[in-house]
């Protein structure tokens, strides 16, 4: 429960962390310490797993909801065609309800 709304700042870990290792009184809190000197590694694959997470789900949901053009997604991904996501956007804008 620590963890919810937590990994989109930076250095949140510490103090996730921290509260957890107090609520455990087996694990020692001097283990912090150790955690410290690579928390940045971890951020950064935190980071990257978040992000990778973030974009299959997008995919995943755009192919179940059969709004995923899969054809012109190879081809924008292959580099075929250029997107330009300000027109673009304009032109896919749905109408308020």
């Amino acid at each position: 429960m620590t963890s919810k709304g937590a990994h989109g700042v930076p250095g949140s870990a510490i103090v996730i962390l921290a509260a957890t290792l107090n609520a455990v009184p087996a694990i020692p809190a001097i283990g912090l310490v150790l955690v410290l000197s690579i928390d940045w590694f971890i951020g950064m694959a935190r980071a990257l797993g978040n992000l990778i997470g973030n974009c299959v789900a997008t995919v995943v949901i755009g192919a179940w909801e059969k709004d995923l053009d899969v054809a012109l997604a190879r081809k924008v991904l292959a580099g075929d065609v250029t997107v330009d996501l300000v027109e673009d956007a304009e032109s896919v804008a749905v109408p308020a309800e």
